[in-house]
């Protein structure tokens, strides 16, 4: 993170983590891409993980990105 105080962040200084239970259908897909396809447009770093159709994926996703310190 660049030295730009937390309520001056830009999209280039954010940092998200997004855990998705899976992709078992079109919607989930489409929302992944989405997802990616617009922070990349943005410039904003994602950190992805698909749980693969398991919560307690999800959930270790989502404490990895809490450890991570993701915005």
């Amino acid at each position: 993170m660049s030295a730009v105080s937390a309520t001056h962040k830009t999209y280039q200084d954010l940092v998200v983590g997004y855990a998705q239970i899976g992709a078992e259908s079109e919607w989930r897909t489409g929302n992944t891409v989405s997802i990616k396809e617009t922070a990349e447009q943005l410039g904003v770093e994602l950190k992805f993980s698909d749980g693969q159709q398991k919560q307690e994926n999800q959930i270790r996703a989502i404490r990895s990105f809490i450890a991570m310190k993701v915005d």
